[in-house]
């Protein structure tokens, strides 16, 4: 017994001695196995060639896919052939950006769009709700330049500007000279910057030093109207206009608002997120608040909160109330049963929009899906009617459809 116990032992010995350099290579991580020069060598040569033919595997895949289209294949070429054989110097990026804009405007659709660097900057700032800056707003009248608002606890507010002063310099550069060289863009591009104001105000000059910071967009105005009739515009769906909505209806409720007015003409839209949250306030949770259609599906947008509320609501829109707008005048108008929609047919834009953004800071901006109202009801190309057509008269002195809603109201 003892012998054959020896000798199975020493077959185990052999055959650990013998375990192949594979073994040790899925073993590396146990730090079992002590390698010797050669091994490493080989293990090291093995990785390469794995990588080298991972690599290959990958780039082969690449050029059969552009292989297989051939007039992507062709863009390549006539690009390279541009770049080598041009008889002047071409900047590659207005290339690159003259085909994107071309793909982009091939599919015929107004809002599948191309923004180069600088619209790229507007429109994220439109949809953001917020710039660097300091918080006025100017204009030139009379060979003067006169402020004409100052955003309330913004930098110049807190340094003692105010509404017509006469503004001279921006750090120590003529008014009239700021907007060459992209001297104010450039300066409003951080938060943080010095800036210092040379203003007249009574008569006397004065330097007025601040630093940039970040300036919310308002997006809602709101006001009491006679016989505690509330009235909130929405000028644009920002990814600010949510909580200022709601901050200022509650400020109405709190001041004993007894019916409501919202204002969405010439209100192109924005971001669809807002008007969920808005509608939210208004709808218990689980009431469809609009559909989204891609393909043959459709994807119920439903009510995320608890809120609701009963009072009358008038909608004012008109056509150019577009896009989340819709979506908000559709919802009231189909789904809150003390609403009613007084103004004109609202635009029509029925589709949704994904924006990509590029490295040289252009975007893309591109339809992806439809959206239908809470109903189910398709408003691209249609518009929404409204239940009490009112055209607004060529006197601009009254707001004729503001003062229909009104009435209605009282």
């Amino acid at each position: 017994m003892s012998k054959k116990k020896t000798k199975k032992k020493k077959k185990n010995n052999k055959k650990k001695k013998n375990t192949s350099l594979i073994d040790k290579i899925f073993d590396l991580f146990d730090f079992n196995y002590n390698f010797n020069s050669f091994e490493v060598v080989i293990i090291i040569l093995i990785s390469i060639i794995f990588g080298i033919i991972v690599g290959y595997l990958i780039t082969s895949n690449r050029a059969i896919e552009l292989s297989g289209n051939s007039k992507l294949s062709e863009f390549v070429t006539v690009y390279n052939k541009i770049k080598k054989n041009y008889y002047k110097d071409v900047d590659d990026d207005k290339l690159i950006d003259a085909a994107i804009k071309g793909m982009v405007n091939s599919l015929d659709d107004d809002h599948s769009i191309f923004l180069n660097e600088s619209n790229s900057k507007n429109y994220n700032m439109t949809n953001d709700g917020e710039y660097i800056g300091i918080g006025i707003t100017f204009k030139y009248e009379e060979d003067k330049c006169t402020i004409i608002d100052v955003k309330k606890d913004g930098p110049a507010d807190k340094a003692g500007v105010k509404v017509d002063d006469i503004l001279l310099k921006i750090n120590d550069v003529d008014v009239t000279k700021v907007y060459e060289d992209n001297f104010l863009e450039n300066l409003m591009k951080k938060e943080g910057t010095k800036i210092k104001l040379t203003i007249k105000r009574d008569d006397k000059e004065k330097n007025i030093k601040m630093k940039t910071s970040v300036i919310e967009i308002d997006s809602v105005f709101s006001k009491m109207l006679d016989d505690k009739i509330g009235y909130i515009k929405i000028d644009t769906f920002s990814t600010k206009t949510y909580k200022q909505f709601r901050s200022q209806l509650v400020n109405l409720e709190n001041d004993d608002m007894k019916s409501l007015i919202i204002d969405v003409r010439n209100n192109t839209g924005g971001n669809l997120q807002q008007t969920r949250q808005i509608l939210s306030m208004f709808l218990n949770k689980g009431t469809v608040l609009y559909q989204v259609k891609s393909g043959n599906k459709k994807t119920k947008a439903y009510s995320s909160s608890f809120e609701s509320r009963n009072y009358n609501v008038v909608v004012l829109a008109n056509e150019y109330s577009a896009s989340a707008s819709e979506v908000l005048v559709s919802c009231f108008k189909e789904k809150y049963k003390n609403a009613i929609i007084v103004g004109t047919k609202t635009y029509g834009k029925g589709t949704i929009q994904k924006t990509y953004s590029l490295s040289d800071g252009s975007n893309i901006k591109y339809t992806t899906n439809y959206w239908l109202t809470a109903n189910g009801e398709a408003v691209d190309e249609l518009g929404i009617k409204p239940d009490f057509e009112v055209e607004q008269g060529e006197d601009t002195s009254k707001d004729d459809q503001l003062e229909f809603a009104i009435n209605k109201l009282k």
